[in-house]
């Protein structure tokens, strides 16, 4: 996850944010949500809002790429794809003997590939009548798997977003429901825990190969910022992106990729939650008798390498047929760290909205750089960076825009920011916080998210009392602490068409 830019009072907004919209009533979320933990670790948290008969139903897990091996990277990504493909039960018409057939194909696959390389070495014979028996073994599979079954049966009864993502940190199954489908939810996602099956495996892994490729490889400005990760992390996990390297990629096997699912799917790496017209303890016993059988499994230690401090500026360029682009960031503490709430604010300050200081300042009065945005990333449980990005106006490179960002951020070290700057920055952070906890599924994710990040849901109650004791002294000595030149990480993005003008 990356938090960044996406009035009324703050102490008037903060009674608002900690309702349980729509409820009328004015509660904090303490008493108003409910935990529950099953006998193997998995944890529940509840929270009945009843003004519409539907429910949502987030279930993270504790995995990530940060979690991944070195050489299987993208493991990850690829196992919340595989993740859908259904289980024993589920994309099946006889699992049985689905597995029988899976079995002969992957000999038949296996003594072609050998024929092959005899061939190559000009001792083999032709593949042919492998080729007929593979036919017909996976026309026999087709008739026996039922593809997208787990989306048909969530479709048929009313769900709406149905969605999963990865991130560094986590990985997170979303969906909403009619309230009366709740136990169609747990008897579905319980047993996608216990019995998960990777079918289609190099199906799937070319689906996540070509989101690579699309998402990242083409496009120039994701590859820098690619570039920038790995720049500035040099030893923490953090610097892999989160759909793996390719030779990486292409090197996973279904075995790996089955490893990965019974060491990180299991109920005690899980937290769920559960918003919408409930009832509490319904939802407790309809967990035991679903969630509450999976058994438990052993995690392994995570032994996730500290990032060393940084000595010097690192700065790194790419050249492409674009428009240039800049991404320049420090190192911070994880989310947990006392500086966490001071760098929310700065986000405000400096890049929220027409009325941030580099939007006016280096857009309105100098022309130099439009599209500003920063953020916190790209994971939140361990030390992390803040990024600042802008795009650079012809005939300003990219160097010129990084040493006008530096004018801006030495300036916030050496002089306080306005009482009005940091009202404007904690109301919009209050407005934004509100918004999220508007709907159940938004109410659900930040449920789940703090409980996973910080190891207490509460932390969501606590975070708008952080922002609001912040003072103008604390934002100056965070600015003088991090953004000094020796912490930090610059990449730009140089476009050759910048020559065409030289």
């Amino acid at each position: 996850m990356m938090r960044g830019n996406h009035v009324i009072g703050m102490a008037a907004l903060a009674a608002a944010v900690l309702m349980a919209v729509p409820c009328a009533q004015a509660q904090n979320l303490e008493g108003r949500v409910v935990e529950h933990t099953l006998d193997n670790g998995m944890k529940l948290i509840l929270m009945r809002r009843s003004a519409a008969p539907v429910v949502s139903a987030v279930i993270r897990y504790n995995v990530g790429s940060v979690d991944e091996t070195k050489g299987k990277t993208g493991l990850a990504h690829l196992y919340e794809h595989l993740a859908f493909r259904g289980t024993r039960i589920i994309g099946t018409r006889d699992y049985d003997l689905e597995r029988q057939i899976r079995s002969r194909i992957d000999s038949l696959r296996t003594a072609r590939r050998d024929l092959i390389h005899l061939q190559e070495e000009g001792a083999g014979t032709k593949t042919g009548t492998v080729d007929e028996m593979l036919s017909r073994l996976e026309a026999d599979l087709e008739a026996v798997v039922i593809r997208e079954e787990l989306d048909q049966i969530y479709n048929i009864n009313g769900a709406v977003g149905l969605n999963a993502s990865t991130t560094a940190d986590l990985t997170t199954f979303v969906v909403g429901l009619p309230a009366n489908r709740l136990p169609l939810w747990a008897v579905l996602e319980s047993d996608r825990m216990a019995h998960s099956v990777p079918r289609d495996f190099e199906v799937e892994r070319d689906v996540v190969a070509r989101e690579k490729q699309s998402r990242i490889e083409d496009d120039p400005e994701a590859r820098l910022y690619r570039t920038y990760i790995e720049t500035a992390f040099s030893v923490h996990p953090y610097r892999r992106p989160v759909p793996g390297y390719e030779g990486d990629l292409k090197s996973i096997r279904p075995k790996e990729a089955k490893a990965f699912y019974h060491t990180y799917y299991s109920p005690g790496n899980a937290v769920a939650a559960i918003v919408g017209d409930i009832d509490i303890q319904g939802v407790i016993a309809l967990a035991e008798t679903t969630f509450g059988r999976v058994p438990p499994r052993s995690l392994p230690e995570r032994s996730i390498p500290a990032e060393p401090p940084q000595g010097e500026k690192r700065t790194v360029v790419l050249e492409h047929d674009s428009e240039p682009a800049l991404f320049l960031g420090f190192h911070k503490g994880s989310i947990c760290g006392a500086d966490d709430p001071v760098f929310e604010v700065l986000i405000e300050i400096l890049t929220g909205g027409n009325n941030a200081r580099f939007h006016r300042s280096l857009f309105l009065d100098k022309r130099m750089a439009m599209d500003f945005s920063s953020w916190i990333g790209p994971g939140d449980r361990y030390p992390n960076l803040f990024t600042i990005a802008a795009r650079p106006i012809w005939p300003h490179t990219g160097e010129e825009v990084e040493e006008a960002i530096w004018a801006e951020l030495e300036c916030l070290t050496r002089e306080p920011v306005t009482d009005k700057e940091l009202t404007r920055a904690k109301n919009r952070l209050a407005a934004d916080f509100l918004r999220q906890l508007r709907d159940n599924r938004g109410m659900a994710k930040a449920l789940t998210y703090y409980q996973c990040v910080t190891g207490d849901w509460r932390y969501l109650e606590s975070r708008l009392a952080l922002i609001e004791a912040i003072g103008l002294a604390e934002v100056q000595h965070c600015a003088a602490r991090h953004f000094v030149r020796q912490n930090c990480t610059v990449a730009i993005l140089r476009s050759t068409r910048e020559k065409e003008h030289e």
